[in-house]
């Protein structure tokens, strides 16, 4: 195998690797964006209460706030697996590659949220938040779309190097 190819390889693996991190740390501003927006007071809870028409107690406040924190805990866990999957894919300690599948829904998903964001009358009120977020979203999507570009290089040149051996 040439060094060209086996140069190759190796960035493609650390492609992965930055990209396994990428993704974790998306989830962590994920979460963080939430609570940012919860601590300013843009999401109430009693807003979140009112859209589902389940009454306006406090008791269901406090459920739907629990199942909030439940669902952020959810998806940052689903970040960090599939992150944490690829770090270790890219430093060659596991062969397991379900994490590209959970890669492929969490970009779906971030497809349709951002898509339905856009689509929304509250869209049209463009501030420094708003870009930054469709910034960071943007920058998600490269980041899984390169990760799964670089499984694709790493896959091709082992397949290369095997024919070549």
């Amino acid at each position: 195998m040439s060094e060209e190819t086996k140069a190759q390889i190796r960035k493609y693996y650390n492609n992965l690797e930055i990209n396994g991190l990428g993704v974790i740390v998306f989830g962590i501003w994920s979460v963080l964006k939430y609570l940012i927006n919860m601590i300013m007071g843009q999401t109430n809870m009693e807003d979140i209460v009112a859209i589902i028409n389940i009454g306006n107690s406090d008791t269901l406040v406090n459920v739907v706030l629990v199942i909030v924190f439940i669902v952020y805990t959810l998806v940052l866990l689903l970040h960090v697996y599939i992150g944490a999957c690829a770090v270790y894919y890219a430093r060659r300690k596991t062969e397991n590659t379900r994490f590209l599948i959970w890669a492929i829904v969490l970009f779906i998903i971030n497809l349709i949220s951002v898509s339905n964001y856009l689509c929304s009358p509250e869209s049209m009120e463009w501030d420094d938040t708003v870009i930054i977020t469709l910034m960071v979203d943007f920058t998600f999507f490269y980041i899984i779309i390169d990760m799964l570009y670089s499984y694709i290089k790493i896959k091709k040149l082992s397949k290369l190097k095997e024919y070549e051996n």
